[in-house]
């Protein structure tokens, strides 16, 4: 029950280690000359960590704003957000309509924060975690279960 609330803390685990061995910000984005297009960089331009070539027009300055914008700090911010929403959606067992109120091997999994009345199958995972998961459903594991 449990296993996609350790998968997605591994997605984040992973997402974080990314961000963490990326160049630090905060980045920004300059217009280039030459074959390099436009250049994603630190703010003291000492270092152009990422550059777009003229792919089409207009594409390298929206690619070069996109990754300026998502720079490593950024990242760990949102990854921090998430496992922060997170936390308190844990996996729980309730009983359902047909349970043995003595016998927990009858009772359906929940989501321990949402679930207010007798549970239901597909109770868990709660809207809430299927939608933090949905950003991480083309990674190797994903159920479409999870699915909102």
């Amino acid at each position: 029950m449990d296993d996609l609330v350790r998968w997605l803390g591994e997605q984040y685990d992973e997402d974080e280690r990314a961000a963490r061995a990326a160049t630090p910000g905060p980045w920004v984005q300059a217009e280039g000359t030459g074959p390099l297009g436009h250049r994603v960089g630190t703010a003291d331009e000492s270092d152009w960590v990422a550059w777009t070539g003229e792919i089409a027009e207009g594409r390298s300055e929206a690619d070069a704003t996109f990754i300026a914008a998502h720079d490593p700090a950024r990242v760990l911010r949102e990854i921090d957000a998430k496992r922060r929403l997170l936390a308190p959606h844990k996996p729980g067992l309730n009983p359902g309509m047909d349970s043995d109120d003595n016998d927990p091997s009858t009772w359906l999994p929940v989501c321990s924060t949402c679930q207010t009345t007798i549970a239901h199958p597909g109770d868990w995972p709660c809207e809430s975690v299927r939608l933090l998961v949905l950003p991480y459903a083309d990674r190797a594991g994903y159920r479409e279960a999870w699915r909102p």
